[in-house]
């Protein structure tokens, strides 16, 4: 069945409407050619099959990745975070259809490098990197230590002029955004220290502008605290 079809059928938000309908059939049987119908061949241990309204489709994570050989990733981004949200996969099932030669697994692996928590991190390194080749060093998991014993840590920091970087990522404003929010304050208000979060999805698009811009603002802080000291 079309993936974009099996996608409505199976409730993706934001799957794309289907133009032609799709087959697939394993490789190991007969097949012909048909005007209007594209068919995929495919092997059957690498496949599965459930019924939805009486119509044969594939698991809801086969269907993502087939949507995404066919769409920008922006919109393959978006049907996997509205899945996420809503329960209907999970990231470790997303990962189980990555490999090389499945249709649209380069194009999910992506995506999954901007909603996964540990690809969140590996962006926070990627980040400190980028500032570090510009001539500035902040350190990475800056602890903060409120007068009361509170403690908080930022993804990177620097204490003598009070600010820090945080890298958000999809899943870390589902699974902890109360906790966040509550750290923030604690930091911005209370210790009045700057904070700067940037989103995965921004340093995926541009990472040299997000340093950049993270840069220039950190030089002008210490410009500014030095004037102020002298």
């Amino acid at each position: 069945m079309d993936a974009c079809f099996a996608a409505a059928s199976v409730g993706l938000e934001r799957a794309p409407a289907y133009v032609e309908p799709e087959f697939a059939i394993p490789v190991n049987r007969m097949w012909r050619e048909f005007d209007g119908i594209v068919v995929h061949r495919v092997r059957p241990h690498l496949w599965a099959v459930e019924r939805r309204y009486g119509l044969p489709v594939p698991p809801t994570t086969t269907i993502i990745r087939q949507v995404a050989a066919t769409t920008h990733e922006r919109i393959a981004l978006e049907i996997v975070e509205h899945a996420l949200r809503r329960r209907q996969v999970t990231v470790e099932q997303l990962a189980q259809q990555l490999g090389r030669g499945r249709h649209g697994a380069a194009t999910l692996r992506h995506v999954l490098e901007l909603v996964a928590p540990g690809y969140q991190a590996m962006w926070e390194r990627r980040l400190h990197r980028a500032v570090l080749r510009l001539g500035v060093r902040l350190k990475s998991q800056t602890e903060v230590v409120a007068p009361d014993g509170r403690k908080a840590f930022l993804d990177l920091g620097e204490e003598a002029i009070k600010f820090g970087v945080e890298v958000d990522g999809f899943l870390n404003h589902m699974g902890r955004f109360a906790a966040d929010r509550r750290r923030t304050r604690l930091l911005a208000m209370e210790l009045k220290w700057t904070i700067a979060p940037y989103a995965v999805e921004e340093l995926a698009a541009d990472l040299d502008a997000a340093a950049r811009e993270i840069v220039a603002y950190v030089r002008r802080l210490r410009r500014e605290i030095g004037a102020a000291t002298a």
